[in-house]
């Protein structure tokens, strides 16, 4: 539902290159990939925007380009989220879960570029 918002998606077109898919891939990391996720605190953001409506806010983004597999793809970090630290949460223009055919608990591997 948030991603698939305009004022998100308009941002994606412009800072990523993409229109998104209507949804994320969550992947829940493991202790090795909760390590690598606090590295990302090293890196600088591309930053989606927040805006307001009359109805609601809907909340910045943090942003990191990256791949996994041939798919060019970012991984979001909301400001506010339901999400513990161990949900990564990644968008891309097509439906990844689809096009790598993964199940829940399959492993996937994210390379930051």
């Amino acid at each position: 539902y948030y991603v698939s918002q305009e004022g998100y998606q308009k941002q994606f077109m412009e800072k990523l290159g993409f229109r998104c898919y209507p949804g994320t891939l969550n992947i829940t990391l493991d202790s090795a990939g909760l390590e690598k996720r606090s590295l990302l605190k090293e890196l600088t953001p591309i930053i989606i925007e927040g805006w307001k409506t009359e109805k609601r806010t809907f909340g910045d983004l943090f942003a990191y380009k990256c791949k996994t597999d041939s798919y060019e793809c970012a991984i979001i970090i909301p400001v506010r989220t339901h999400h513990g630290q161990n949900i990564l949460e990644v968008i891309a223009e097509i439906n990844l879960r689809e096009k790598l055919k993964k199940k829940t608990g399959d492993k996937i591997s994210v390379k930051i570029i």
